[in-house]
Parts: C-alpha cells; sequence; structure tokens
C-alpha cells in the first residue's frame, strides 16, 4: 500500500452491532494514547450515527447532487461498502489510522484497506472533537466508494453532506449523553 508506517498493529477493533453497519479500524504502533481514545471514539460515533433510523431517513430524503444513483442506491452503497463494480457486502469499513509526528503537527493518515487508497489527513485533525473526526472519516469513506464532489455543488454532494450529518448526529448524541449524565448528577 505505500504506507510509511510501522506495521505493528496496537489496535485491532470493530464498533457496531452485527447485522448493521461497522466500522473496522487498525490502528498502528507510534500513536500518542489520546490519539487513539479520540480514534476508537470517532468510530464508535460514526457506526453509531449510521445504524439509526433517523440517518437512513435522511439519507433517502436528502437531495443529493454529484452522483447518479437513488437516495436508495447511495444507502445501499453506503451500508454495504460497494465500491465500483465490485461489491463487499459485509457491510463493514475497514480502515488503517496511523498519525505521522513530525514538526509541522501530527497528519492523520487513512487507508480503506478493499484498494489500498490513501487519503492524508491535516495536521488539524487530532484538534478536532470525536464527533468532528467521526464526520471526517465518513467523508473520506464516501471518497472510497467513489463518490465525488465537484466544487459547484459540493455542500450537496454525497461525501461532503453525509459527513457533515454524521458530525451533528453525532455531537447530539454525545450532548444527549452529556444532558443525561448530568441530570443523574445534579438533581
Amino acid at each position: 500500500m505505500g504506507n510509511q508506517h510501522s506495521d505493528k498493529v496496537i489496535n485491532d477493533e470493530t464498533f457496531g452491532e452485527q447485522g448493521h453497519f461497522k466500522v473496522h479500524i487498525k490502528l498502528f504502533e507510534g500513536m500518542e494514547r489520546e490519539e487513539r481514545i479520540k480514534l476508537r471514539e470517532a468510530c464508535q460515533a460514526w457506526a453509531a450515527v449510521w445504524q439509526t433510523k433517523e440517518f437512513r431517513d435522511w439519507v433517502l430524503r436528502f437531495d443529493f447532487q454529484d452522483t447518479n444513483l437513488t437516495n436508495q442506491q447511495i444507502y445501499d452503497k453506503l451500508m454495504g461498502g460497494v465500491m465500483g463494480d465490485v461489491s463487499i457486502v459485509d457491510n463493514q469499513a475497514d480502515i488503517e489510522i496511523w498519525v505521522k509526528h513530525n514538526n509541522t503537527g501530527d497528519v492523520l493518515n487513512t487507508t480503506f484497506v478493499h484498494d489500498g487508497t490513501q487519503w492524508n489527513g491535516s495536521p488539524y485533525l487530532m484538534t478536532y472533537s470525536a464527533a468532528k473526526l467521526a464526520g471526517h472519516l465518513a467523508h473520506e469513506y464516501c471518497r472510497d466508494l467513489n463518490f465525488l464532489h465537484a466544487n459547484t455543488s459540493a455542500e450537496r454532494s454525497v461525501p461532503f453532506a453525509v459527513g457533515k450529518k454524521t458530525k451533528r448526529m453525532a455531537e447530539a448524541a454525545a450532548y444527549a449523553m452529556a444532558e443525561s449524565t448530568s441530570a443523574r448528577y445534579f438533581k
């Protein structure tokens, strides 16, 4: 794959329920503990969001641009991991993630395992919240599924729209969790 990272896997986990969309990640040696925790939280949030009826209903209703697929075909492609002419129906995103540390900042790198496509991140990714990072990973996964975004309608393209929706739903879930926790302790 041309990856410039350690071959030693330090985390190999799958998030999500059986029979639903899952995120399978491999995290490689060289990552700080805080980075691993945040990436695990982001992948948990991504899988949780994509398993909801709310997300499904949103995908089926949203006015996507830059694609000739129907909303049902888009949803099926997202859930089934259908890449171009290759159909992988394990309902799982398989991702290898590592962080390259350098003097300009830590750069998160993701590789989607089915074809070795590598998406380099930015040095700011590790400053993101887990919810925003979940949205970023969802965006990159959409790109890996061959959904494109033209500059003229980027906000309505599958990668941008799905990434933003994933982020917003993950933020709402985190807020609701914090609210319910606070209500129990601060009556």
